[in-house]
């Protein structure tokens, strides 16, 4: 049987992180509701562009939105990833952007795969968007988004096409990224000068008896 925890891991970003005040610099507008098409687009395909680069790589923008990467989860902190003692993550990234670049980031995100047929494993099917427990997030201390409009920001599942072929097989045996399903959102242009972004966020599947929560921060530099 393959781990599900393992794939979990693989496939997902959830965070929780500390918020610390930016020093010099004021956050642009607030994130874009998922039922607008920022930037052109809608938050599903965002995501959708989001996931095709992060799994099969590529450019990390399209125009001037950028793909925010994410954080190496690094060693777990706490939790026996049940359900009700999720595993807990922490990590840290500082990135760059240059002024007038709008940005795309996942809060939440479970991707369904295919496995190697000689395991005889059925293809993954989509979650109930109610795992998505748990979401906060924040810009130098301005709340974007929390339990009162995480709704809002859910999307897909959304299935590649084609399916993302993997170059290798994974531990568990998965083949190809079918599709993505979770919460983001997608951000106008910062202004220039250093912000914090933090978020807070975890997925809880009870048949699983899973649980995983991530602590990131997000050191923004907005300059030429």
């Amino acid at each position: 049987m393959r781990s599900i925890v393992a794939k979990y891991l693989v496939t997902t970003l959830v965070a929780l992180v500390l918020w610390q005040p930016a020093a010099n610099a004021i956050a642009g507008d607030g994130a874009a509701p998922a039922q607008s098409h920022a930037f052109g687009k809608s938050l599903t395909e965002w995501m959708t562009l989001y996931w095709q680069w992060s799994i099969g790589g590529g450019p990390d923008h399209v125009g001037h939105v950028s793909f925010l990467p994410q954080p190496a989860p690094g060693a777990p902190v706490s939790g026996d990833f049940s359900f009700d003692d999720p595993g807990v993550f922490v990590g840290e990234l500082e990135v760059r952007l240059r002024p007038g670049t709008a940005f795309v980031l996942p809060v939440s995100a479970w991707v369904g795969e295919s496995y190697l047929p000689e395991l005889g494993f059925s293809d993954d099917s989509p979650l109930d968007p109610s795992v998505f427990t748990i979401a906060e997030v924040m810009l130098d201390g301005k709340s974007l988004i929390d339990s009162s409009n995480l709704g809002d920001y859910n999307y897909g599942p959304a299935y590649f096409d084609p399916p993302i072929a993997y170059e290798d097989p994974t531990g568990y045996g998965a083949n190809a990224a079918i599709f993505v399903q979770g919460v983001g959102f997608v951000h106008g242009p910062l202004s220039k000068g250093t912000h914090t972004l933090t978020l807070v966020s975890a997925i809880q599947i009870p048949e699983y008896d899973l649980g995983v929560m991530f602590m990131n921060t997000w050191t923004i530099v907005v300059r030429k």
